[in-house]
């Protein structure tokens, strides 16, 4: 473990080392794009600030050294290019099946080879898989590489996964890779299904005459519809593009009876499937399309109407502009895009499941600030119950010196700047960090610092008198706390001792200068 430590030590080390070696800049980079990165667009949805990105850095490394992180900079160009492989699969597979002319003496199409090609990458894909984290139910990421394998083979992907990189010789080729699609692009994932019942259609007008008449009945393939239109020795794009406005003419209802008109057997039933499966198609599209709309923006549409409110509220009132963009930027933090009644909510709740919705809810705050602990899961489960959440924006005070204290406050997410009396910066606070425990501690004891907010802060407020009653009252707790109170109050002195020496260092040169100059 101690040769482990050392090693992930060292790799933190090198990833902060701007200026290596070209050999050593290369591995700070392989192991850059393999970690979480702020880059990524979903990465701020579930760490906040910098200091939780870099413990999700080092909780990797410790865990595993050669697991990619879904929310890394690897992961977020690699799912851009599956979605272009998948798209270009979806073209080529049914290219290659319906128009394909290659018998066992002639040399392979380039569409032949394309799909061979990505029968490969699929595989490469499935072996990248198993080495990717993923988000779990409860909103966690997982990195342990046996958890992945198991919820990668049990999960919805593994099986298409493994069909879709089965060559086409072996006969077991599924008909498409699944085209998945994540967040709310439901335009393009409604056009490329339309587009692929088309595409494939379209190759089937092709290639089932073209299959019955010449390999199955081997005859009356002059009858069929591209011999009528003499497009049999036409180049594949020109077979394409006929066979492709046909499908679409039958899946709209264009032209029907003309289409259909001395039309083969095969042809008939082919042009009736493809009406209906267009009808479907399309009819299911639009009812998907129309429900996930209507869901997807229920809680948009509420926060939409909530900011219109807001803003007729705040001009109304003649606020200035920068009081109005402080409101406008809490609401948009506080509510992420979305509007949602947490009281309404919780309300629906037993007890003791918003006690529960609770304790998850404060889990990484419990986990990073140390005090918590020293505390037995009943005594931690008292306090996280009465911890009420607050929001500060850049600037904002969150304590002030000389004022009365009734509560202190645990540091969540963000930073805040601590400064003391005489307006000296003492240092800055970050995540599982806690301060204004003094007038807690010390009875009658006014705040000794000014605490402002550096940027935006997610802040656990605890009262006097819960303090009193579910923290102080452990032993360990208030050993640390005593401590760390004595320790903060000897810097905060020092800082101001020293900010006075150096006025008083300043106000005596000035005194002197005056008689320097009357004596010469």
């Amino acid at each position: 473990m101690a040769e482990r430590s050392s090693i992930v030590s060292m790799v933190v080390q090198n990833l902060h080392i701007q200026d290596q070696h070209p050999p050593e800049e290369a591995k700070r980079s392989f192991w850059d794009y393999l970690l979480v990165s702020p880059d990524h667009p979903s990465c701020l949805k579930y760490f906040r600030s910098p200091v939780s990105i870099r413990r999700e850095r080092e909780r990797q490394l410790e865990m595993s050294m050669f697991v990619i992180h879904p929310f890394s900079t690897f992961r977020k160009w690699y799912d851009l290019y599956l979605i272009y492989l998948y798209i270009s699969t979806l073209i080529t597979k049914s290219l290659d099946h319906g128009f394909s002319r290659r018998t066992h003496y002639e040399r392979l199409t380039a569409y032949s080879v394309y799909t061979g090609i990505t029968d490969i990458l699929f595989v490469v894909d499935i072996i990248i898989n198993f080495f990717t984290g993923y988000v779990t139910s409860s909103q966690t990421i997982e990195l342990r590489r046996r958890f992945i394998a198991r919820h990668y083979v049990f999960g919805n992907y593994f099986f298409c996964d493994v069909l879709s990189s089965i060559p086409k010789k072996s006969n077991l080729h599924p008909p498409s890779q699944p085209f998945r699609i994540e967040g709310n692009s439901l335009l393009i994932y409604t056009f490329v299904v339309v587009f692929t019942v088309v595409h494939w259609m379209a190759c089937l007008q092709y290639g089932v005459p073209r299959i019955i008449r010449l390999y199955l009945l081997q005859e009356g393939q002059n009858q069929t519809w591209y011999f009528k239109q003499d497009i049999q020795n036409e180049t594949l794009h020109m077979q394409y593009f006929y066979a492709f406005f046909k499908s679409t003419a039958y899946i709209f209802g264009a032209r029907i009876i003309v289409l259909m008109k001395d039309s083969l057997p095969e042809e008939y039933i082919l042009g009736i499937v493809t009406y209906f499966t267009g009808k479907v198609v399309i009819g299911s599209a639009w009812i998907v399309l129309a429900v996930a709309i209507v869901n997807s923006r229920s809680t948009r549409t509420k926060l939409f109407a909530i900011i219109c409110q807001l803003n007729e509220y705040m001009k109304r009132k003649h606020l200035p502009q920068s009081l109005t963009d402080k409101i406008t930027q809490y609401y948009h933090y506080n509510y992420q895009g979305q509007f949602v009644n947490d009281e309404l909510i919780s309300g629906l709740l037993s007890t003791r499941l918003r006690k529960e919705v609770k304790m998850h809810l404060c889990k990484s705050l419990t986990e990073s600030v140390l005090i918590f602990s020293y505390l037995s899961p009943s005594e931690l489960f008292d306090v996280v119950q009465h911890l009420k959440p607050e929001i500060f924006l850049p600037n904002d005070v969150i304590i002030q010196h000389g004022t009365f204290g009734d509560s202190m406050y645990f540091l969540s997410s963000g930073t805040v700047a601590v400064y003391s009396s005489a307006g000296r910066e003492v240092c800055h606070l970050q995540d599982g960090d806690y301060f204004g425990e003094v007038s807690l501690i010390s009875k009658g004891q006014l705040r000794t610092t000014t605490v402002l907010a550096i940027e935006v802060c997610q802040v656990y407020r605890l009262e006097r008198k819960m303090f009193e009653t579910c923290l102080f009252q452990n032993e360990k707790v208030r050993e640390r706390m005593v401590a760390e109170v004595n320790r903060r109050m000897a810097l905060t002195t020092l800082v101001d001792e020293e900010y006075k020496r150096i006025l008083f260092e300043k106000t005596f040169q000035t005194i002197e200068r005056p008689g320097e100059t009357a004596s010469k």
